[in-house]
């Protein structure tokens, strides 16, 4: 048998697992689906990027960097055609969806949004003439296969043990949330694929025989240009790895200085047009400033106690179970014990990772640059998550996607240090132990959570 025939096997299972979601999840059913659809329209029908003005041309989600929905165009002229009818549908329901004309669905013919009529979890009703546009879902999980190979790739760099990737890759695509977001029209598995490239690097770049080298920076800056053209948050990871990398290098200070400058000069050309389009349209070069400004129409700290209360409670649950296993527009969500159990498995990933840390400090220093890498780049990107939640309450444990291929890491790390006194062969029996109930808990939250609540809750 291949030594990889393995992760073929948990490859295969995560595209069934990924296109039973696809199917089972009502179109426009998922966090901001019709905005991110209109962007792709937006971009095929007329030509160019959105403006984000005072009525935004893309209401929702119209500030975000293009890359994901560009690669989603050819697909979108060959379902559609070069009909602006579905853009028009499209816009006037998120005008109303975010604020900006509350009646402009009223005119639509075949989509439309009114909750006070609908029984839950259904936001939307979309004339039947609509159900092909479910194919527009597939390049997420295209990306969310990519995400799942370079995980994988990364994790036999890193550990040199096929039991250890396994784990690493299953925890990444067999986590729920990760299927669901890999099933809907979105750039969180864009995001994905790509943190799982640059974790990719990194793991070139600490075990390769000669050292660091020139075309790991290249590689590095490069990703993270594709990064910032994909999704901003992207950055926090990249500048880590880029920064790891210029520490790992033992060659001379000018050498490294030079190949770290052309490293990021190579990603500053791939950004720059987007940049200075930013910077004339919407007055900054990373187009933040739009940000802020949408933030104005979301529920404010002070409806969840406070900006206190509002970290003390719902932020970090929210965060935690919406990270593994909340569905629709967070309206949808499995019994508690799903996420006792994904408590269970943080929890003794995150302290085995802790205590094996400890434990091997001054033993061994490659272990160590990694553990440093994994820790720096998560805790970065959760503090630009926390930042985010001060400015706007958004406790969605999606935007912590871009760095999932690392908290694999860690938790596979932690989970394996558990069996440091069992027999040759622990690793095997770690993997089938976690993936076996995760693969379980994934088809439950299909059969038994999404599937019943669209079914109870039928259209009128």
């Amino acid at each position: 048998m291949s030594l990889h025939a393995p992760a073929v096997g948990l490859l295969l299972v995560f595209l069934v697992l990924g296109a039973a979601y696809l199917f089972a999840v009502p179109m426009f059913e998922t966090p901001d689906e019709p905005s991110h659809l209109e962007y792709i329209a937006f971009l095929s029908t007329v030509g160019r990027l959105p403006i984000y003005g005072a009525r935004p041309e893309v209401p929702g989600e119209g500030m975000q960097p293009p890359l994901s929905y560009v690669v989603s165009v050819p697909l979108f002229r060959a379902l559609v055609g070069a009909s602006p009818m579905l853009l028009g549908e499209l816009h006037r329901l998120n005008l109303s969806m975010y604020d900006y004309d509350l009646d402009a669905v009223g005119s639509n013919e075949l989509l439309y949004h009114s909750s006070s009529r609908l029984r839950p979890p259904y936001y939307f009703t979309p004339k039947a003439e609509l159900r092909y546009l479910r194919h527009m879902r597939w390049p997420s999980l295209l990306f969310g296969a990519v995400a799942l190979v370079c995980t994988y790739w990364a994790a036999v760099r890193l550990f040199a043990d096929p039991a250890v990737a396994i784990l690493v890759a299953g925890l990444l695509g067999l986590s729920p949330q990760f299927l669901f977001r890999s099933a809907c029209v979105s750039n969180d598995a864009a995001a994905a694929a790509i943190g799982a490239a640059i974790l990719l690097v990194v793991a070139i770049a600490l075990t390769d025989p000669a050292g660091v080298r020139r075309s790991h920076y290249l590689w590095a800056a490069l990703l993270a240009g594709v990064g910032l053209l994909t999704k901003v948050s992207l950055l926090v990871g990249a500048a880590v790895a880029i920064a790891t990398i210029f520490c790992l290098d033992r060659r001379s200070n000018r050498v490294r200085v030079a190949d770290a400058g052309l490293g990021v000069v190579a990603g500053l050309l791939i950004v720059a047009p987007y940049l200075a389009w930013n910077l004339e349209h919407h007055g900054d070069l990373m187009g933040l400033g739009v940000l802020w400004r949408t933030a104005a129409q979301l529920t404010p700290h002070e409806e969840f106690g406070g900006l206190g209360g509002y970290f003390a409670g719902m932020y970090w649950r929210w965060t935690f179970e919406s990270y593994w296993s909340r569905f629709g527009w967070l309206n949808v969500y499995p019994p508690n014990w799903v996420y006792l159990a994904f408590h269970a498995l943080t929890w003794l990933g995150v302290l085995g990772f802790a205590r094996s840390w400890y434990a091997a400090r001054h033993q061994d220093a490659h272990r160590t640059a990694l553990r440093l890498y994994l820790a720096a780049t998560i805790l970065a990107t959760l503090a630009m998550h926390i930042y985010l939640n001060v400015r706007v309450p958004q406790p969605q444990g999606r935007h912590l996607l871009p760095v999932a291929p690392e908290i694999a890491c860690v938790l596979a790390m932690g989970l394996v240090s558990w069996t440091t006194r069992m027999r040759h062969g622990a690793a095997w029996r770690v993997t089938a132990c976690v993936l076996g109930p995760l693969l379980g808990v994934a088809v439950f939250c299909l059969l038994q959570v999404i599937v019943p609540a669209y079914a109870l809750g039928g259209r009128p």
